[in-house]
Parts: C-alpha cells; structure tokens; sequence
C-alpha cells in the first residue's frame, strides 16, 4: 500500500480525482478528490455501501471525509439513494432523508 502513495498523488495532481467503482448502481463507488477553493485547500474521501431496502429498492448510503491543510471543511457528507432496477436500467425511487429512511439509517 505504501508503494502505490506516489501512484495516487500523481494521478490526483494530474486528474483531480481517482473513482473505484463497486458496482453497475449509480453512485456505488469509492473517490477520493482534490478541494482546490480559493479559501479550501484538502482532500476529500467518499464510499457507499450498498444496502437492501423495502419492496426490492437497492440503496447506496455514501459517506465522507475531509482532510483539509488550508480553511475548514463543512460538516461530512452523508446521502442516501434508492433504485429500482427493470429492464437493464435504475430508475430513482428516493434521494436524501427518504432514501435514508428506506435504508434504514
């Protein structure tokens, strides 16, 4: 892990953001990204799980972090989804405080 330390600061420094995808539902990833405000300067780190909600929804529930060196940073990211899935595509069944509730957070 600690070897690839150069590889992930030279792909942030060129591309601002590095995104591993976990699965085919929106938003299900892991990123890390670069905070490059006028006041903010930091980096930004985000994961969803995928969680099982009612009626056969699948949510995402993505949390994050904030390693800031220049300002503050806001409160941590918290957000909830919930899809559905037909026909090869999700359609959006919830977002925010809804979603959440769905998946039981």
């Amino acid at each position: 892990m600690l070897l690839t330390l150069p590889c992930i600061a030279i792909v942030l420094a060129s591309q601002h953001e590095i995104v591993v995808v976990h699965s085919d539902i929106p938003d299900d990833n892991f990123r890390i990204w670069l905070i490059q405000d006028a006041r903010q300067r930091g980096i930004a780190i985000s994961n969803s799980r995928r969680v099982d909600g009612p009626n056969g929804a699948i949510c995402t529930v993505t949390d994050g972090k904030f390693l800031m060196w220049q300002g503050r940073a806001d409160d941590p990211p918290h957000y909830c989804s919930c899809y559905t899935h037909q026909d090869n595509a999700w359609s959006s069944v919830a977002e925010g405080e809804d979603a959440c509730k769905m998946a039981g957070q």
